[in-house]
């Protein structure tokens, strides 16, 4: 994946797109595009081969949508980050087939979103040192809570 981001790098830059201090910046970007592009790629055909793509749509949406929001862990290497989305992931689609089970237990379920939703509103968004939060969103987050 790496080869082929510096290759786009390179690309652009030999077509003055952008500047030489840009290409490692161009790089870096390119590489998590094409390994989030893959990574969704990858796990909604698993999804549709076990039989559960709206499942694993959802769940993409949901979780990507979440993330660009609320910000939350950063893994010091890919291959951690895309085993944490994989069992996220595969948590959803075990909780796809219990549903039954859920059914028997409606209260528990709904105790959990209601937990669930109010830890995200009292952590988010969550600062990393990747991913600094502006003043902005510091004072809205202050605002809130």
């Amino acid at each position: 994946m790496s080869k082929v981001a510096e290759k786009v790098a390179d690309s652009l830059y030999r077509k003055d797109y952008i500047s030489e201090e840009e290409k490692e910046i161009y790089s870096y970007g390119y590489e998590i595009l094409i390994d989030n592009i893959g990574k969704t790629f990858l796990l909604l055909m698993v999804g549709a081969i076990i039989h559960q793509f709206v499942a694993t749509l959802v769940f993409v949406v949901v979780f990507t949508t979440l993330r660009s929001y609320c910000g939350g862990y950063h893994a010091s290497k890919t291959w951690q980050c895309n085993l944490l989305t994989v069992i996220l992931w595969g948590i959803v689609i075990v909780g796809t087939y219990t549903e039954a089970i859920i059914k028997q237990c409606e209260a528990l379920t709904i105790a959990i979103a209601v937990v669930s939703e109010l830890v995200i509103y009292q952590c988010a968004p969550v600062e990393h040192q990747n991913k600094k939060l502006t003043n902005e969103k510091k004072r809205g987050t202050e605002d809130v809570h």
